[in-house]
């Protein structure tokens, strides 16, 4: 969408002060869409605006000179943050400030005013985990009959919903955006924002439990969709989530529809899952509805990726879809980079999940491990913002590999002990690293001699922090100089 007005306009809109060196704001004309909005200094492009955010370790505004050597068309900065010798600078150059009390305030309600122009449907979706595959998932199956935009990337926190909803325009006709949290209230904040016409909970784990002080209050936090949700509209909701009944009594409260999906086959759901095959290169399953059926075959591996198919089925036949038509979107599905994709090189295959981690998605990684022939190994990194809990749940990952079949495991991180000891204790076999360096060089020569000998899959995961996709990128380059 556009938004075409002058900075005296639009310091009134984002209730700011444009600065006195400038009174003359009328004059300058800005053009306001998500082209013309950057939030980072460094990919600042000429005639770009730059919204100056400001955290507790820094501020935006001190690179207002950046700006306007890049040829910026202005800035929005926090009251107070530009130093005498910046404010000299902007005057010298006629470059129009608009001071506001809080940049990200502004950032959120320049997209406030996108998504009031924005009329076509938009469903969001949380959940501790897969919220991102559920978002690429249903973009696919909507993106066959119609332009469909979806949050670029993981976009998905106070900062990039706003710019996620700037990103809207007239071409789309629907929006599917995803919401993440750390905490109570960041939801809440976002789904008011996005307002959307369908809400999706996948599920309540124990991903940022450390953050969040408790499950319970993740419980409570990803129930805070259920808020933003317009009137009339759906919450889709996970029959099988020890959560579902704590969300459907949040929901009564609203004039909503609640539909859920059960991967389970609980026929007290609306849409069910049956007759599940998986393996790993994909799974098999029918889908069953009051009035109709069907079978989906996914290119995609593991039981969660059920759950969120049927998710996915839900929102689109409420969206309007046939149900053939669903089908034929989640048979084509590719997946997501970093999310089970797999890499053959030879007699070696690497399942790259490296995306991120928890401990009920890397649970889900090693089952889909499990069910691949051949020796077995798995990579593991650190999980993030678990807290006090943190030993105590990478020891039950460890664990999990060694009951699951797992020939061999390499921890590395902070946790790596712990993921040790649990793979001990469940009789296995592993290694553990303080560094990915250290899991590299005892990892490679192991893969090249159980390669020697037969198939070899090794799965690498961990939490985003932990960058295992250094480690898939070495694996494959290395074997790809030797054998592919």
């Amino acid at each position: 969408m556009i938004l075409a007005t002058t900075f005296d306009q639009l310091a009134q809109l984002i209730e700011g002060q444009l600065s006195a060196s400038n009174p003359d704001g009328h004059r300058f004309n800005v053009v306001i869409d998500a082209s013309t909005i950057s939030t980072d200094s460094r990919v600042l492009k000429p005639g770009q605006l730059f919204v100056a955010l400001k955290g507790p370790q820094f501020d935006g505004a001190h690179f207002i000179d950046q700006a306007i050597e890049l040829k910026a068309l202005g800035a929005i900065v926090t009251q107070g943050s530009l130093t005498a010798e910046l404010k000299r600078s902007a005057d010298e150059h006629q470059f129009p400030v608009i001071e506001v009390g809080n940049t990200l305030t502004a950032l959120t309600q320049l997209a406030e005013l996108n998504r009031a122009k924005f009329t076509y449907p938009v469903v969001a979706v949380t959940g501790s985990s897969g919220k991102t595959s559920v978002k690429e998932m249903l973009s696919a199956v909507l993106g066959q009959k119609q332009l469909a935009f979806a949050t670029p990337g993981n976009l998905n926190n106070a900062i990039g919903v706003p710019l996620s909803v700037l990103k809207l325009n007239q071409q789309h006709r629907i929006a599917v955006l995803e919401l993440g949290a750390s905490g109570i209230g960041e939801i809440l904040h976002t789904v008011s924002l996005v307002r959307p016409d369908i809400g999706i909970i996948t599920n309540a784990g124990t991903a940022h439990l450390g953050e969040f002080g408790g499950y319970n209050n993740i419980v409570s936090a990803k129930g805070e969709m259920i808020e933003g949700v317009t009137e009339g509209g759906v919450i889709i909701l996970n029959y099988d989530d020890p959560a579902f009944e704590i969300w459907c009594e949040r929901a009564a409260t609203r004039h909503i529809r609640i539909v859920s999906f059960s991967a389970k086959g609980n026929d007290c759901a609306s849409i069910r899952a049956k007759n599940i095959s998986t393996t790993a290169q994909g799974t098999v399953f029918d889908i069953e509805l009051d009035s109709e059926s069907g079978s989906i075959e996914l290119d995609v591996a593991g039981y969660h990726n059920v759950e969120n198919a049927l998710a996915v089925t839900a929102a689109a036949l409420k969206l309007g879809m046939k149900l053939d038509e669903v089908q034929q979107g989640l048979n084509g599905y590719q997946g997501v980079k970093g999310r089970l994709q797999r890499i053959e090189c030879g007699n070696l295959s690497v399942i790259d999940d490296s995306y991120n981690a928890n401990p009920e998605s890397i649970k889900a990684a090693l089952s889909v491990l499990s069910q691949c022939a051949g020796y077995r190994i798995a990579v593991l990194g650190d999980m993030a913002e678990l807290g006090a809990d943190a030993p105590e749940l990478h020891h039950s990952v460890g664990q999990f590999a060694a009951e699951h079949s797992i020939d061999y495991v390499f921890s590395s991180g902070q946790f790596s002990t712990s993921v040790l000891q649990g793979v001990l204790d469940g009789a296995g076999c592993g290694e553990a690293f303080t560094t990915k360096t250290e899991l590299i060089g005892a990892l490679l020569p192991r893969l090249s001699e159980q390669a020697s000998k037969g198939q070899v899959t090794v799965l690498v995961k961990g939490s985003r922090s932990s960058r295992m996709e250094d480690i898939v990128e070495t694996i494959t380059q290395r074997k790809a100089s030797e054998t592919c």
